[in-house]
């Protein structure tokens, strides 16, 4: 049987599977059918812990598609939230390999995280070499045409700063920028508007799992692109409102990201895993 945990970062939910006793990765046509809302258990992704000897663990992002992502910043905070919740750990500080970053994750308060994603790489083999920098380069999606700020925060991301509703954006050209033929691992996509000074209503199509409740990387991404682009400024707490609620990002004058929002248990259960092959 495959046990599980599943919680949920402002909307954005996972299946937590603690593998730091043993075990082997679940195959991707697993997480497909656990993630399925009709048929399965329904999630964004599953997020398995593993034994890492220099962290206290080792967290790997598979998407609701059975695509690996490098790292999510809503699942680092919902795992930290799983360790505590298991754990009598009186350290509110936890280190955290995700791909080939290691992230700093502190508890501030009763569920609530902050995340130091450290700062965002410009020269990613991920981005397209035209869009290696922080001014923005154009995207075409069919007769549209958009323009974006590439970054990746591990996985990559594309910007799009609109002054239309950013939902019907994303639900209309989200699954054609996605798979853009300029982003070879594709990407991330968040489409973000000025609703306030310092607060972007935003949402984002996903790789693997399109539209989402909130994306913490994404939401990262809006919040370091509208400090480059003059739309906030650094060592404030900027807002990013997402479908599923608000999650605060500060960006400091060195563009390292520090990342804060809540993390909740929803419930626990087990599968009879040789049923979802």
């Amino acid at each position: 049987m495959l046990k599980f945990a599943k919680y949920q970062g402002t909307g954005n939910d996972f299946l937590v599977v603690d593998k730091r006793a043993g075990g082997v990765p679940l195959p991707a046509d697993v997480v497909v059918r656990l993630c399925d809302r009709h048929r399965g258990v329904g999630g964004d992704g599953v997020l398995t812990l593993w034994k890492e000897a220099a962290h206290d663990f080792r967290m790997q992002v598979q998407n609701a598609d059975g695509s690996e992502s490098e790292m999510c910043g809503n699942g680092l905070r919902c795992v930290a939230r799983f360790v505590h919740d298991g754990t009598a750990r009186e350290s509110d500080r936890l280190t955290v390999r995700a791909g080939n970053g290691t992230y700093v994750i502190e508890r501030v308060d009763a569920g609530v995280y902050r995340v130091d994603m450290g700062r965002p790489a410009l020269d990613s083999a991920q981005l397209p070499p035209e869009a290696r920098g922080r001014a923005p380069f154009t995207l075409l999606a069919g007769e549209a045409r958009f323009d974006a700020i590439a970054l990746s925060f591990g996985n990559p991301h594309a910007v799009i700063f609109t002054s239309e509703e950013p939902m019907q954006l994303a639900t209309t050209f989200g699954p054609l920028l996605e798979r853009h033929p300029s982003f070879p691992a594709r990407v991330n996509v968040s489409f973000a508007r000025a609703v306030a000074p310092g607060r972007f209503e935003t949402v984002v199509f996903e790789r693997g799992s399109g539209i989402t409740q909130a994306c913490g990387s994404g939401a990262c991404a809006v919040a370091i692109a509208a400090v480059w682009s003059g739309r906030t400024q650094r060592d404030r707490a900027i807002e990013v409102s997402l479908p599923g609620g608000v999650l605060t990002i500060r960006v400091d004058a060195s563009d390292r990201v520090l990342l804060q929002g809540p993390a909740e248990f929803v419930f626990a259960g087990e599968v009879d895993e040789t049923r979802l092959r």
